[in-house]
This record gives C-alpha cells, sequence and structure tokens, in this order.
C-alpha cells in the first residue's frame, strides 16, 4: 500500500504505512526500503542511513542491495562532510544554521532507483 500511496504523490501516507506495515512485521525489508525511498528528499539524511542499514540487514543479496549499499556510502560521506563542515565554522545542529547544508545530504530520487 505504501507504495501505491508513494507513487500518487501521497508522501506522508505512504511513510504512515511503511511505520505501520513495520510495526506489525519489523523484518519487512521493502517496508524498510519504502521508508528509505521517502527519507531521500533534503534534511533526512540520518533516517535514510538508518533505513539503507536496517534493509541491508534484513536483505543483503536481494538485487535491489547494491544500489542500496552505495546509495548509504555516499549519504554517509555527504554527513560527516556537513559535520566536519559545522564542526570548523562553530555551528551546531541545534543553532539550526545546518538545514542548508542538510539539504545536500539526500541522494537525488533518479540516481538510486530502489
Amino acid at each position: 500500500m505504501a507504495w501505491i500511496l508513494y507513487n500518487s504523490q501521497r508522501i506522508n501516507e505512504a511513510e504512515q504505512s511503511a511505520q505501520e506495515a513495520l510495526r506489525w512485521k519489523p523484518s519487512f525489508a521493502m517496508a524498510r526500503l519504502m521508508l528509505a525511498e521517502i527519507h531521500r528528499m533534503p534534511n533526512k539524511g540520518p533516517e535514510l542511513v538508518e533505513d539503507l542499514t536496517i534493509y541491508l540487514r534484513l536483505d543483503p543479496d536481494s538485487a535491489r542491495s547494491g544500489h542500496a549499499r552505495q546509495a548509504l556510502e555516499e549519504t554517509r560521506q555527504a554527513l560527516e562532510k556537513v559535520r566536519t563542515s559545522n564542526k570548523d565554522s562553530g555551528m551546531s545542529r541545534e543553532s539550526g544554521h545546518s538545514t542548508d547544508e542538510m539539504a545536500a545530504v539526500s541522494v537525488g530520487p533518479t540516481q538510486y532507483p530502489f
């Protein structure tokens, strides 16, 4: 159901549907992958890392795993770059100054078609 909602541009409902599926079955890899797809948007880098890490733990050898691993590594690198940049400039995430920088962390939707 989450994929149908997502493809209908009903993103919030898709996220709720995927989360509900995971409440019933935490090992449902495709629901986790759906959340990863949703969390590719700006400012969701940490959530994307969590989703992809869990997905790869649940389904390490699927046809989608290669793209997921690459997206995970690139997102981790981007997050580290933001952390380093914020540390060097004296900004903290709590200050609200890193929001624009966090936007660069998201993985483009056409780059990794899960």
